[in-house]
């Protein structure tokens, strides 16, 4: 479109300048030339942006990954080692020991359900959104969900507040006061009201 623009100023100071009585045609084929070569670039683009991959790709752990199943169905992965913590052991155990018991939790997996709380805006710098859920705030027990899929992140943001919901991550990171899920995967959504 910034092509179609300077054709545009192109042809209004060629007419502006011209002292024949009559005004010259050319500026004006130059004008709707420019303006279909950027009207051309900014379809092809769009075209180009559609068919672009929208995310690059996941480790080999995650692929060939449901990312979305039915609530009465709980899937199994055989290629990755499950923590048997709960979130709330989880940070018990590095306080407590000073990092030490839960380092062996890094890299494992982990599924935590809860309460759909906030989806994070799409961090184009590091690829990723930040999901929080109510039952793991920082007063009670914080667990940071970062989810890398853009499609995934979308179809949180659709879900409404309070909707309950299943997912599935890497444990990345423990401090003192949150847990670091990378690699984030929906793995259910509960429709029932409660």
């Amino acid at each position: 479109m910034g092509i179609s623009v300077a054709g545009v100023i192109a042809a209004v100071i060629a007419l502006a300048n011209t002292t024949r009585p009559h005004v010259p045609v050319w500026p004006w084929y130059a004008c709707g030339a420019t303006f279909i070569t950027g009207l051309a670039l900014f379809v092809f683009r769009q075209d180009e942006i559609a068919q672009a991959p929208a995310f690059a790709a996941p480790p080999p752990s995650v692929t060939n990954s449901p990312t979305y199943t039915p609530a009465a169905q709980v899937p199994t992965y055989p290629d990755r080692l499950f923590s048997d913590m709960k979130p709330a052991e989880l940070l018990r155990t590095f306080r407590g020991q000073a990092g030490f018991a839960s380092s062996n939790e890094l890299g494992k997996w982990t599924r935590i359900s809860g309460t759909l709380e906030s989806v994070g805006d799409w961090n184009d710098l590091d690829d990723y959104s930040e999901v929080h859920l109510r039952e793991f705030n920082p007063r009670t027990v914080f667990v940071r969900f970062f989810f890398t899929n853009p499609h995934v992140v979308r179809a949180l943001a659709c879900l409404s507040v309070d909707t309950k919901v299943t997912i599935v991550g890497e444990i990345d990171g423990v401090t003192r006061d949150w847990i670091g899920v990378n690699w984030c995967e929906l793995e259910s959504i509960s429709t029932k009201r409660y």
